[in-house]
């Protein structure tokens, strides 16, 4: 997880707070929290060029793709599911028995 976000509400919400103008996106929202949490640092969510077309982005995504299978790179969950459960459970409708 990041040390520090430069938005007050972002470092709210990343910690678990609900924040209402988040509403609208929150899915959203905790996808991109997701992806920046599990990146080892920030060069690595910045790419320092465009790509030209789209046969190089097959290629340098292919590339990415074989290179993150070669390293045998594994989840690292860091939350039990109980504790993803308290997280998460505003994501998902609650059924009534």
């Amino acid at each position: 997880m990041p040390e520090k976000y430069k938005d007050k509400r972002t470092a709210e919400f990343a910690a678990g707070d609900r924040i209402k103008e988040f509403q609208a996106f929150e899915r959203q929202a905790y996808k991109r929290l997701e992806i920046l949490e599990a990146a080892p640092n920030k060069e690595s969510l910045i790419l320092d060029r465009r790509i030209p077309d789209i046969e190089t982005l097959e290629q340098e995504t292919t590339a990415w793709y074989i290179q993150r299978n070669h390293s045998q790179k594994s989840v690292d969950w860091q939350f039990t599911t109980a504790d993803a459960r308290i997280r998460l459970k505003r994501l998902y409708p609650q059924i009534e028995n």
